[in-house]
């Protein structure tokens, strides 16, 4: 059990990173081949965390917390 929390905890941090970096780099297309990523994937991830700042995390996401 305590190595699945580390490794949900290391991959929202690899996720959460990938968006830090767009934001940074004001480049989406650069973000997500540099993270080896697919642009849906950045647009995905990026709507999972603003619902989950705005709203906790969506019923449905209770068992897989991918970025909640």
């Amino acid at each position: 059990m305590e190595y699945q929390d580390e490794q949900r905890a290391e991959i929202i941090s690899t996720k959460l990173g990938l968006l830090k970096l767009a934001e940074r780099l004001v480049n989406v297309s650069e973000a997500h081949k540099v993270m080896g990523y697919s642009r849906d994937s950045l647009y995905h991830f990026k709507e999972l965390y603003d619902y989950s700042r705005l709203y906790g995390c969506p019923s449905g996401f209770e068992r897989n917390k991918s970025l909640c």
